[in-house]
């Protein structure tokens, strides 16, 4: 690259200088997420290794991995710089250009070298914005790096790194996602692009707003449908989760798979789901940016009034196959005309309801309310079939795959 001659002679002779960035850690503290991103890998089955930065250059290979910020930090990048042998110092700065999302431009960095390699070898970096205030997935975002006052004299243009992919979520991570370095519970990047551009999470900047998009997705938009029981054709084959189950206590579910709908659980296609795996969806990805939201079960539950059943429309006769063959029913018909739900899973964030099975309910309704909508107690055969608040209780997801 071309120097911009100041000249001074020890400095006039060169007709090109190297001075570039070699390497940019935008997650450089692995044990903490405080000022820098947090730990994420591609998926369940492929981590990211950071240990030379998400961005490197090396042998005129360039290495660009994804990086994932929490809202409204003031963060720090960490960069490692070489320079021809004759230059022992440099103001340093990068100007971010295009779609770069919680990624700004780095301020001016007084840099020292020694023997071509700035020292210490990764310089820290603020960065002239606070991350976003909101959900985000932006891949266009180029620093274009720049030095002043080389020896103390005049600068040059260095070379530019990206584009930069960087997520945003409203918080770090909660269980079942963890943050410790090279957990396969870290987050995964196929599932903030599942959640942020496909469950349409992309600019909200609330947990009820991050959560009602992804109920409304997995309801109506990922292409599943309740399991009325066509496949057993039996009443005691019915309705029985695909994507989550419990272990010796500890419930697992399958995000993986649930995403990708690659579930042959039970003998049905993979877009069939219960309400067990629709909470631990919403739950799941819920947690992944950070959001408090719970599972919460009910049993007994009840039959149910009209509701829009994921996959079926409004219907009131779960099973209906198995039954009369009526999604919708007389509300004064009870077994053996008439199925109901014997329990019943949704997600509660801050005493409010989602679900995603039946409904949809996006948060505008609590516990009380919700059951008030969704149980019939219109005669007393059904008034006596159907759950209360107190038989409600928190479960939660331990294991993530």
């Amino acid at each position: 690259m071309k120097f911009l001659r100041s000249g001074a002679v020890d400095v006039a002779k060169f007709t090109s200088v190297k001075l570039r960035v070699t390497n940019i850690k935008f997650n450089h503290d692995t044990g903490s997420s405080t000022c820098d991103a947090i730990n994420i890998r591609r998926s369940y089955a492929e981590g990211i290794d950071v240990s030379d930065g998400e961005w490197f250059e090396s042998g005129g290979v360039v290495t660009n991995e994804p990086f994932c910020y929490t809202t409204n930090r003031a963060a720090t990048v960490k960069a490692r710089f070489e320079a021809s042998g004759f230059i022992t110092s440099a103001v340093i700065r990068a100007t971010c250009a295009g779609a770069g999302g919680s990624l700004s431009s780095l301020l001016p960095t007084n840099i020292a070298f020694s023997g071509g390699v700035s020292s210490p070898e990764y310089v820290e970096f603020a960065m002239s914005s606070r991350t976003l205030g909101c959900i985000d997935r932006s891949g266009g975002g180029v620093l274009n790096w720049s030095a002043d006052s080389v020896n103390g004299q005049s600068g040059c243009k260095m070379n530019d790194s990206g584009p930069h992919l960087v997520y945003t979520i409203l918080g770090e991570p909660k269980p079942p996602w963890a943050n410790d370095y090279g957990n396969q519970k870290n987050a995964w990047t196929n599932a903030l692009e599942f959640a942020i551009v496909k469950a349409g999470a992309q600019g909200k900047n609330t947990d009820k707003a991050a959560l009602a998009a992804i109920t409304t997705y997995l309801h109506s938009g990922h292409g599943l449908t309740y399991d009325i029981g066509v496949a057993t054709n039996a009443i005691a084959g019915a309705g029985r989760p695909k994507y989550m189950s419990s272990t010796a206590g500890v419930i697992e579910f399958r995000l993986t798979e649930y995403m990708n709908k690659s579930s042959l659980k039970h003998n049905t296609s993979g877009n069939v789901v219960n309400c067990y795996d629709q909470a631990g969806g919403v739950a799941t990805l819920a947690r992944l940016f950070g959001v408090n939201a719970h599972c919460r079960f009910m049993m007994p539950f009840g039959y149910i009034n009209p509701l829009n059943l994921v996959g079926e429309g409004m219907c009131n006769n779960p099973f209906y196959p198995l039954y009369n063959n009526e999604k919708l029913t007389g509300v004064d018909l009870v077994e053996p005309e008439r199925s109901r739900f014997l329990n019943h899973m949704f997600v509660s964030l801050s005493g409010k309801v989602f679900d995603a099975c039946a409904g949809p309910q996006l948060g505008s309704l609590d516990e009380v309310g919700y059951v008030s909508v969704a149980i019939d107690v219109s005669t007393t055969s059904e008034a006596n079939a159907a759950g209360t608040i107190s038989n409600i209780y928190t479960t939660s997801v331990q294991v993530v795959k």
